[in-house]
């Protein structure tokens, strides 16, 4: 009965260490999305602030392609925010 008891407090130990665990790592991801939020956050409010030659030369950075066909416009961006997410996390991880 000792032994059963004991196996039972040594798995919910475990269960609680992975729980920790799992939570820890939701935190770091959490922090990094907070991070990556605040840096687009920042880069808008200095697009907002710039004339309308840097604010072209910005765009230059950010836009890869447009394309007008049909009536629709498409835009193709140089970057994609999860890769930028993905790229903190790993520098954090």
């Amino acid at each position: 009965m000792i032994e059963a008891k004991t196996k039972d407090v040594n798995d919910i130990t475990s269960k609680h260490q992975d729980a920790e665990s799992r939570a820890s790592d939701l935190m770091t991801s959490l922090e990094v999305r907070r991070t990556a939020y605040s840096d687009l956050s920042n880069w808008t409010v200095r697009f907002d602030q710039q004339e309308t030659m840097e604010k072209k030369a910005m765009l230059l950075n950010l836009i890869e392609n447009i394309i007008i066909y049909d009536g629709e416009i498409d835009v193709n961006y140089g970057i994609r925010f999860d890769d930028l997410l993905e790229e903190e996390y790993n520098e954090t991880g």
